[in-house]
């Protein structure tokens, strides 16, 4: 069952735009889009804060095993168990065998199960997994679902909630070094309870982070305990969106020709754009993820109230990005 969260996450999309609203039209899943991700482990805390502008770290995750998953949004048509979800309208492939289906609409999505074909198994939800647009910050929506999975064990039905809530906005670093601002932090807290083959409770709280330009969240965090009978197992899983790591934006374009100087720095520090134009902002963030100072509309920060050290610079034109890694010598 572990399957269907990870295509949910990955598929039931959403956008964030200049006023950190989730909408359909701009980030809903299309035939054509592709997700290749990879799974990570924390050496250190992992940052959950709620609240605005707040910068979520995760420079400190390392890779354990790339790229475990690429899905990509396909036809019905395409699919070989069509007929089986006759209500659907997009499906979700990972490649090899698995596939979950979905109805999208302009105010919702609905997730109506999935098939395995390798296992042969197959879940339908009687009553489907729903999510909403538009979605912002401090926006809450709850659901709940009923799903019956059928595999050669035999029958696995499931009730559950999920409560999913917009609890902060900020700027998210992933663990390459790139910087996204103007992010959403969505909560989702979640309850399976699940009968037949075996019985037990699954409870989750999961953590995504959305950016502008992405149809899939750029990094989800995942805290899972599973209890059945008097035995209780504890997973977290880490999902970074392999676009994202890259920085391969969808309408966000890497800042040519830009000169910061000087470097290592002391008093003032100087951003020059090709063509003399001035940046439309500049932040400071120490190596921790603090954010130091934001500078708008001008090509020079005062760096000299700053103590020594390593700094990452963020300088943002239009849809334009430039990060850089400065030091500070005071």
């Amino acid at each position: 069952m572990k399957k269907i969260y990870i295509l949910i996450v990955l598929f039931i999309g959403f956008s964030v735009k200049a006023q950190l609203i989730l909408t359909k039209a701009a980030n809903g899943p299309v035939v054509g889009d592709s997700d290749p991700g990879g799974t990570y482990d924390s050496t250190t805390a992992i940052p959950k804060a709620t609240g605005i502008n707040k910068f979520w770290n995760f420079n400190s995750l390392v890779n354990y095993f790339p790229a475990v998953l690429t899905s990509t949004i396909v036809s019905i048509s395409s699919t070989p168990s069509a007929a089986a979800f006759p209500g659907a309208n997009l499906a979700a492939y990972n490649g090899y065998s698995y596939y979950a289906y979905f109805n999208s609409q302009t105010s919702y999505s609905d997730y109506l199960g999935d098939n395995d074909q390798f296992n042969n198994s197959v879940t339908h939800y009687s009553d489907p997994s729903t999510s909403i647009w538009p979605f912002t910050y401090n926006t809450s929506f709850s659901d709940a679902f009923s799903c019956t999975h059928v595999d050669g064990s035999g029958t696995l039905t499931t009730t559950g909630t999920v409560d999913s809530k917009g609890t902060g906005t900020g700027t998210v670093s992933l663990p390459n070094g790139h910087v996204y601002t103007n992010c959403l932090q969505i909560t989702d807290t979640y309850t399976n309870i699940n009968s037949g083959i075996s019985s037990e409770t699954i409870t989750g709280l999961s953590y995504e982070y959305w950016a502008s330009g992405f149809r899939s969240p750029i990094i989800s965090v995942t805290y899972e305990t599973t209890k059945t009978g008097t035995i209780t197992a504890k997973e977290v899983w880490i999902y970074v969106n392999g676009l994202a790591n890259v920085g391969l934006e969808e309408n966000v374009v890497e800042l040519k020709n830009v000169l910061v100087f000087p470097n290592p720095a002391k008093d003032i520090l100087t951003v020059k754009l090709e063509g003399n134009i001035l940046p439309d902002k500049i932040e400071l963030y120490s190596i921790a993820g603090k954010l130091m100072t934001v500078q708008e509309n001008t090509d020079r920060i005062d760096v000299s109230k700053f103590e020594k050290g390593v700094y990452l610079l963020n300088v943002q034109s239009e849809d334009h990005y430039f990060r850089k890694k400065i030091t500070i010598t005071n």
